[in-house]
């Protein structure tokens, strides 16, 4: 058993790494909750979306991934409503305060980022693929879902720290320049809406 999960530690790794640190919706906030927050106020963010990842994850090996096979629909339900959510934190994060890291800043709730992985097809697909592609089957199943998620989990607080990292280095950059914070804040808005649209177009 351990055996299976060892000889796929490889591919799966390269997956967790390569789908965890590429630019997308969570990794844009991360970066905007690091430039107003600094790391440490911004890891509530960073564990909401580690934990709804993790919630995700079990949900779908233990059954929720087949009612998505059984009801297509529940698809489209997901990218119109994941989309919607996107262009609603834009518009939060396009109106964030012009604040110093030092200070009180607008963010991302270790709630909201949970939610929000629910409502992240990006995340979804990361989800199947890992569960249906690197669990192995028979009695090792179970453990192999827990020993995928926890990795994964893993990989993806190294990969989200290094995107609150590069918002914290751009804060300090940017300290006390009230026009720099709101064209940073456009920046990340625009970004969150290129997501948005992408995800409703299927690209």
């Amino acid at each position: 058993m351990f055996g299976e999960i060892i000889s796929q530690a490889s591919p799966f790794l390269g997956f967790a790494v390569a789908t965890s640190i590429t630019p997308g919706a969570n990794n844009i906030m991360l970066t905007s909750s690091g430039t107003h927050l600094g790391y440490y106020r911004a890891l509530p963010h960073l564990f909401g979306i580690i934990s709804g990842f993790l919630l995700l994850m079990l949900a779908v090996a233990f059954g929720l991934g087949a009612a998505f096979n059984d009801f297509p629909v529940l698809h489209e339900v997901l990218r119109y409503a994941g989309s919607t959510y996107l262009l609603y934190l834009a518009w939060k994060i396009f109106n964030a305060s012009s604040v110093s890291i030092d200070n009180d800043g607008e963010s991302v709730t270790f709630w909201n980022a949970l939610t929000l992985q629910f409502l992240n097809p990006k995340v979804w697909a990361m989800a199947v693929t890992a569960m249906s592609a690197f669990t192995i089957t028979g009695s090792g199943y179970t453990i192999s879902v827990f020993v995928v998620s926890g990795v994964f989990c893993a990989v993806y607080f190294v990969c989200g720290s290094i995107w609150v990292g590069f918002g914290v280095t751009i804060g300090k950059l940017i300290s006390n320049k009230p026009k720099a914070y709101r064209a940073f804040n456009a920046i990340m808005a625009l970004l969150l809406v290129g997501t948005s649209l992408m995800i409703v177009l299927g690209v």
